[in-house]
Order: C-alpha cells, then structure tokens, then sequence
C-alpha cells in the first residue's frame, strides 16, 4: 500500500481538484488518492445535498456554516462522521500511511482525532482551500497547514498556539496547466480568436439567468466571449439564439480552463478558492457579482482587499464597469501589478517536497 495518501470530499469541486492536483505531481511516488464519501452510503446526500442548499437554500447554507464557529457542533460532527466513515476509520488504521495530505477538514478532523488517540502515527498535512479559517480545519494534532495569506498563518498560529514554522504559506494546488508556458500567438489560432480582441470568460453558473442575459446581450457584439455554461439548458440555448456576434465560445465543460483564462481579459464568476487561485497565477482580473455565504464571502474580500477584482453592487453596475474596462484596458494594466505582490507560485510541487521530506524522516 502506498505510503503518501492524499483525501479531498467532493462537496463542491474545490477541495477535490485540489487533491488531484496533488495527486498529478508524484508521478512515479504514487500516492493513494480516495475521496472519503466513497467510504459512505450517504454519498449521494453529501454531494447533492451540499448542491442543493448551496444553490436553491443559500441562507440554511449561511446557518449551518455559522454552526461550524460552535464547539459542541464541531464536537458532535467528529463523533457522527468517525461512525458514518468508519470504514476509512477501519482502513486507515489497518493500511496506517506515513504521510496523509488532506485537502478537506472532514479528513483533517478524522486524522487529527486518531492521531490524538494514539490510533494511527502518519503525518498530517492540511491544505486549506480558500483565503479565510473556519473552525472545523483547526485541529491540534495537524503536522503541518498550507495556506495562501500571512492572515491565515497568523490566525491558526494564534486560535492553536501553532509554530508558525509549521505553517507554510504555499498556496492552493492547481493542475499541471496552469503552469505551461502558453503561447498567445498559438493559442489565438487554435480558437480563432481575433488578436488582441478584448475578451470576457463567464462561468454562468456564478451567476442566475438574469444578469447573465443582460452581460451577453450588451457585450456579445462589442467584445469576444468565452462562455462555461455547466449542466444549465436555458443558457445553452439562449447562446445558441444569438444571432452573428462579435467572437463567441461556450462549452458545456473545458478541461484545458487554462488556455481560455489565458485568453481573456477578465474573468466573471464567483468567488470560489480554486478559481481565485487560477485568476492570479494567469493575473487576470476577476469580478463577481454573487458569492455563496460561508467560505466564498473570505476569498471575496481577499480580493478586494488585494485590489485584484471586482464587486459591483447590481447589474447597472456591472455592465457599466465591463463597459469602462473595454474602452480603457490601462486599468487591468494597474492591476496586474497587485498579482505580483500576492502570486505563491506552484503549491503542488512545494507540497509534494514537504510531503516527501516527512517520508523520508519516517523511513
């Protein structure tokens, strides 16, 4: 059995592409990658409950969230979730790894708590995947955190009496990609993109169908427009009503996100941590309109605290600032500057040193 496991939970796509991110850097060290509701009849209500509430339920979402900041909730989720995953209980006590690196604070939680039993012996590395600290990744019998701010260090470092030398500033993993060298030139062919045209990636679903209709009709004839549509029909089929715009692409889904980020001038979505991370590394400016209560609310005002993005208040607002970013690109330009102050570099590869370092001290 392989010796470095790496655990994400798949609520949300974050916290698992931050583990298979990880995963992609140790080619021939193989390490064993599980996403823990695998280990779980409640899969299924997991995944599409957290969607669900998230997106139809937000402010129950808000409230639960506001639960995690109390300790008898905390106390309690331990005890539900060591009986509902026991079977990873069972099985990363017989298969016990040296090192486990955890990309969600379920797994965190689970490890930190057998480890302060005395049930298992490996080395725990959690990788916090936002820009804020919410209770549930606390947890004393981490080994080490990797984090994206000096805020993050400093509050774990004081919530745990963490030594702060065990806490690396390393950034959010992201795929192999990201770090390619692209070629503008090449890109632009490949998607017969016009040079230098000035050029929006929209996620739509950051977004519901209103603003969304009111973005592409105002712009799709004065800019190019690359468009993520997810599972969402009314937007598929509103683009395909569109008649002779400007420069349009959507795709349901795109694997190669990197090549579109690179593309483009800003970036419309909503405030999750991997997509935060994948704006700066490309620095590219980012601007919401819509944030799900909890973690998001954190990355947000990282942004706008590190002036890299945008927050408009309501869609006038919105279209008006697109509308100024197209007639004056010096502004991005300004902006660009900020990026260089906060950019961490590759965490996946600074992870898998560290990772490897506990390995080997364990040998």
């Amino acid at each position: 059995m392989a010796k470095i496991w790496i655990g994400y939970v798949s609520c949300g796509l974050g916290h698992k592409k931050a583990g298979l991110s990880l995963a992609e850097v140790f080619d021939k060290d193989s390490p064993y990658i599980f996403n823990l509701l695998d280990f779980s009849f409640l899969k299924i209500f997991y995944e599409e409950g957290y969607r669900f509430l998230v997106e139809k339920l937000p402010l129950l979402w808000h409230l639960i969230y506001r639960l995690y900041f109390l300790e008898p909730f905390k106390t309690y989720l331990l005890y539900f979730h060591l009986f509902v995953f026991r079977n990873f209980v069972k099985e990363v006590i017989e298969k016990e790894p040296s090192v486990l690196i955890s990309t969600h604070f379920f797994v965190s939680q689970i490890i930190a708590y057998l480890k302060s039993q005395k049930r298992i012996r490996a080395k725990l590395i959690t990788v916090i995947t936002d820009y804020g600290v919410h209770p549930l990744w606390l947890n004393k019998f981490t080994d080490y955190y990797i984090v994206s701010s000096q805020e993050q260090l400093n509050l774990i470092s004081k919530k745990l009496s963490f030594p702060e030398e065990r806490i690396k500033i390393y950034g959010i993993p992201l795929r192999r990609g990201f770090f390619k060298q692209q070629d503008l030139k090449s890109l632009e062919e490949k998607y017969r993109k016009p040079s230098k045209l000035f050029s929006i990636l929209l996620f739509s679903s950051a977004f519901g169908l209103g603003p969304f209709v009111e973005i592409i009709k105002k712009f799709y004839k004065k800019c190019g427009i690359f468009v993520i549509y997810g599972r969402n029909k009314k937007v598929k089929n509103f683009l395909n009503s569109l008649k002779e715009p400007l420069y349009l692409l959507s795709f349901e889904y795109k694997e190669e996100i990197w090549e579109l980020v690179e593309l483009s001038d800003i970036i419309i979505t909503k405030p999750g941590g991997i997509s935060v991370t994948e704006a700066i590394i490309k620095k590219k400016s980012l601007l919401f309109m819509h944030y799900f209560p909890g973690q998001e609310l954190d990355n947000l005002n990282y942004i706008l605290k590190n002036k890299l993005g945008f927050y408009p208040k309501n869609t006038e607002e919105l279209l008006a600032l697109i509308d100024n970013l197209i007639k004056d690109r010096d502004i991005l330009l300004k902006i660009r500057e900020n990026f260089k102050k906060v950019e961490l570099g590759d965490s996946a590869l600074k992870v898998k040193k560290l990772a490897l370092k506990l390995l080997k001290n364990d040998s």
